[in-house]
């Protein structure tokens, strides 16, 4: 049997050029972000050492304030302040066996690599959520039997006088169904005006766009200009030939820093519980003075710094994912908790910061 020479045969790696499909991968990559078009894309990181980046931002002056006849107009110093965001390392690889290659239906090679893309894509998206869940100040918390399409332009009230503009809502499937009934604007009717790939349509002065990455109620509301992505290498495609195998390994990493640049352009919706916490499961049990409870938490484990706080309403406190919560100090099935029968215990993990970080809520059973 003759043998396939190294140097004129053609081996698979000859037809795989790594570079060529690292260009590919970032020519498209921006075009896979749902959420590209709300951020301001920058690659002026590459080639710049470090791991972490400083970025400044202009700190508000504040509201204008009433003025009298003939007295001056307070002046207000412009400040700056900055920022360090980490760099991330995001990566994903396939490994095709020869047959795989050769026998597969379709063109596998060519589907892992732009599987990789789209993993990449997907990442990205959602550091940036979870950056925007953290920061967010606009926070419009509605009791889950109450949350409907009329929350919405309850929500953008939030903007005050910045209302106006292009604004993009993220909601599931679910509510865009609800959507369709309530104020609805095809999107062949506002095509001239679509700021972002897969927008849906319009309702109540937003473009709806509907999104996996947002669930249970938690939904955004965005302007252009909220978010940024800042890339600091481009997209790196290696492979690697296993001949016990005869398999070849495809894997493609990123390094990119996503950032929250101006967070006074988001608004967050959240729909009873804050799905940007982690659960605290909690037991209550008769205390040892008549009127107290004991609470017991389980199924979270407190990191570095962390503690837990507790509160008491007619009702579990709404708790939203890196809001300050103060309450009083908590410690598992020790605390006597004073709470009359029918009355909730809410009980929030923060962290240094105060920071909410896990939460749940339980009934009390008072001694």
């Amino acid at each position: 049997m003759a043998t396939v020479s190294t140097t004129t045969g053609t081996y698979l790696a000859n037809l795989f050029n790594p570079q060529v499909v690292a260009d590919l991968i970032d020519a498209k990559l921006i075009d896979k972000i749902a959420l590209a078009p709300l951020a301001v894309i920058d690659n002026t990181l590459n080639g710049r050492a470090g791991d972490t980046v400083t970025l400044p931002y202009y700190n508000y002056i504040g509201i204008a304030e009433s003025v009298e006849e003939g007295t001056d107009i307070p002046i207000s110093q412009l400040t700056q302040s900055t920022k360090q965001v980490k760099v991330s390392k995001i990566g994903r690889g396939v490994q095709l066996t020869d047959e795989a290659v050769l026998s597969g239906y379709g063109d596998p090679m060519g589907e892992g690599v732009n599987q990789i893309q789209m993993s990449i894509a997907d990442r990205v998206e959602k550091e940036l959520l979870n950056d925007a869940a953290k920061v967010t100040t606009h926070v419009y918390a509605v009791d889950g039997d109450a949350f409907g399409p009329a929350s919405i332009p309850l929500a953008l009230a939030l903007y005050g006088e910045d209302i106006e503009g292009t604004k993009v809502l993220l909601c599931d499937a679910d509510f865009y169904a609800q959507l369709l009934k309530n104020d609805w604007i095809p999107a062949s009717e506002i095509a001239a005006d679509v700021r972002v790939r897969g927008v849906v349509g319009m309702a109540y002065g937003c473009q709806v766009l509907v999104s996996n990455r947002v669930k249970n109620g938690n939904f955004y509301i965005m302007k252009p200009g909220a978010l940024a992505i800042f890339m600091k290498r481009d997209t790196l495609v290696e492979s690697d030939r296993d001949i016990v195998n005869q398999s070849t390994v495809v894997v493609g990493s990123k390094l990119f820093a996503p950032y929250v640049l101006n967070e006074h352009k988001i608004i967050k919706i959240v729909k009873g519980v804050d799905s940007g916490l982690a659960k605290v499961t909690l037991a209550a049990a008769a205390g040892t003075n008549s009127g107290d409870t004991v609470v017991t938490a389980s199924g979270y484990t407190l990191g570095s710094g962390e503690s837990y706080k507790y509160a008491v309403g007619d009702a579990p406190v709404k708790v939203v994912a890196g809001e300050t919560f103060t309450g009083t100090a908590f410690t598992s099935g020790t605390t006597q908790i004073t709470a009359a029968a029918g009355k909730y215990v809410t009980v929030v993990a923060v962290d240094t910061n105060g920071k909410a970080v896990a939460a749940g809520a339980v009934e009390s059973v008072p001694a």
